[in-house]
């Protein structure tokens, strides 16, 4: 018999409003500090919400677990020749070290994987204290040409079986790697890994291929029988997956999965003390591009990924009481009651792939509205909320993601309690 999920003191924060001057934030990953504080890394946009725009890595730090947030810091700013760097992804070295991956877009046939450290965390957010805390990044993907995409909160470190103290990082890339394909309409999953703590770097033997654009913006996650999974974004209303049993150099032909998808990403966490997964993703079937990314939430599993239930809806949900960080006040700490299989919208947690119309250019800060399914229909809210990040410390549990309203990009982060009956 499942056990009953409680989201209790769940509470909903506006970490980075935008504004005109920082149109797009989103992209982010949590560290806890050696000190205790928190670290969030996130992705600013620099003078406009293209995906082709600029971009560099901000830091903010809480040292109240999460209910106020310091001024956003620079962590890796865009050095000359470079258009872009994004999406952060946080490691504890085995030395102790801080290390932050990220994606550095030179243009868009080098598009590579870069790797940092931090010299001093307990200077971070110093006055006058930023890039410099950090290393030169160095290249760990392999050179031009490629376009190879990393997202955020995807640094895993295997922990099992004859590959433990493994470096993973899932990478997507338009395929052949040396054709200039801006739309990315053969895109392919694979992996990154290092068996010496970030010191060298290998790709994996598989690269997965899928239908239509073809399978996009990995996540993983280690099972406690040290195989491996993956989750691929792609245009087939669910999210497909794969399986490793190498430590993720080899990977089964990619297939359907459980979860009903648009074309959007997932994040995956591990609440240890049960042992059960949490996935965030949108609850949806394609639409319009990307309009179709509501609503946004989570749901549980107690079979490494096989089935999901305990579904609950994060946004739209007006229920909250929204808290700018920074402002000093606690957040909202009302409860959430109990929610079983198939969730408080009623809707089944299976999927039913199949290919809709070709979707628009990727670009959350582009505004589509169409039919149905590109806002929720409950309450005609025509927000949307992707890339997700997902965490545990403790029972403690730490969703990041963006909301697009109008094409102005915010930063929003829900942390809640989790009770099991």
């Amino acid at each position: 018999m499942r056990r009953v999920v409680h989201l209790e003191n769940l509470d909903r924060q506006v970490v980075v409003q935008a504004s005109e001057a920082e149109p797009r934030n989103m992209g982010a990953d949590l560290m806890v500090l050696t000190d205790g504080r928190w670290l969030m890394g996130y992705s600013r946009w620099l003078g406009g919400a293209h995906d082709d725009d600029g971009s560099q890595i901000c830091g903010m730090l809480s040292d109240d677990g999460g209910d106020t947030w310091s001024t956003p810091f620079a962590i890796a700013l865009r050095p000359d020749g470079v258009e872009a760097v994004r999406m952060p992804c946080f490691l504890r070295l085995k030395d102790g070290r801080l290390a932050c991956f990220y994606r550095v877009r030179e243009t868009h046939l080098d598009t590579w994987t870069g790797m940092i450290i931090c010299r001093d965390e307990t200077r971070l957010s110093e006055p006058g204290a930023g890039p410099e805390l950090w290393t030169d990044p160095v290249r760990i993907s392999p050179p031009a040409p490629g376009r190879h995409v990393l997202l955020n909160n995807r640094a895993l470190r295997l922990q099992q079986g004859p590959h433990a103290g493994r470096i993973l990082l899932p990478l997507a890339s338009p395929w052949p790697w040396d054709e200039e394909d801006r739309r990315g309409t053969h895109i392919r999953s694979w992996v990154l890994y290092s068996d010496d703590d970030g010191a060298t770097w290998q790709p994996s033997q598989s690269m997965l291929e899928g239908p239509e654009r073809g399978l996009m913006e990995p996540y993983l996650m280690e099972h406690p029988d040290g195989r491996v999974r993956m989750w691929m974004r792609t245009q087939m209303d669910c999210q497909y997956e794969s399986i490793s049993s190498d430590g993720g150099n080899s990977w089964s032909p990619a297939t359907p999965g459980p979860l009903v998808s648009p074309e959007s990403p997932v994040a995956v966490a591990r609440h240890e003390a049960s042992g059960m997964l949490m996935i965030v993703w949108n609850h949806n079937r394609r639409g319009k591009h990307t309009a179709d990314r509501t609503p946004i939430g989570v749901a549980f599993s107690e079979d490494e990924g096989d089935s999901w239930f305990g579904e609950h809806t994060l946004d739209p949900h007006n229920g909250d009481r929204v808290v700018p960080a920074g402002d000093g006040e606690p957040a909202n700490t009302g409860s959430v009651g109990a929610v079983q299989a198939g969730g408080e919208s009623g809707h089944s947690v299976a999927a039913n792939p199949g290919a809709g119309e070709p979707g628009e250019a990727d670009d959350p800060g582009r505004v589509s509205q169409g039919d149905g399914r590109s806002s929720d229909s409950r309450s005609g809210d025509s927000r949307s909320f992707s890339y997700p990040g997902a965490h545990f410390l403790g029972d403690r549990g730490i969703v990041t993601y963006y909301e697009n309203a109008g094409g102005r990009i915010s930063l929003i982060v829900r942390r809640f309690d989790l009770r099991l009956d």
